[in-house]
């Protein structure tokens, strides 16, 4: 809570693994003004795929001692083997990370912005084969490549 105060956050957000024998979501707002909060998230990580427990109003110290808006995730449950399954992938855990992004971008009233594509060139090649090899290269190492002939 301080160093979110320390920085004039606009928005905290205190993402947690829970644990004790239960299963999915959680979202732990301070109060009943910030249960809209609570309930942004939960409507982005429903669409992740996340089952959800629900919005809960819990006084811990971090929400209530932030002058920010602030909401507790209980992202899954460390002792539950569906959750475990379910988000203990790279991939999957990055879904859950741009669910949060979602939530916090709409609660904020931010627009997404269009990514910006860069092309980048590699080479320019006489012989079709080296331009082939070189292709076979990059592809290679994980990314896309492909010959444009002029």
């Amino acid at each position: 809570a301080a160093d979110a105060n320390s920085w004039k956050a606009d928005l905290m957000v205190s993402i947690h693994f829970n644990a004790g024998g239960g299963d999915g979501y959680e979202a732990l707002v301070y109060n009943n003004a910030r249960v809209n909060l609570g309930k942004v998230f939960e409507k982005h990580v429903l669409a992740a795929g996340q089952n959800s427990r629900g919005v809960k109003v819990k006084g811990y110290y971090v929400l209530a001692n932030t002058n920010m808006p602030a909401v507790l995730t209980e992202t899954a449950f460390v002792d539950n083997k569906k959750d475990i399954q379910d988000w203990n992938e790279e991939a999957e855990l990055k879904k859950m990370g741009q669910a949060y992004a979602k939530a916090a971008a709409e609660y904020l009233g931010l627009e997404e912005k269009p990514a910006k594509l860069h092309r980048v060139q590699v080479g320019a090649y006489s012989e079709i084969q080296n331009a082939e090899a070189m292709q076979k290269k990059i592809k290679a190492v994980g990314f896309d490549a492909f010959i444009v002939k002029e």
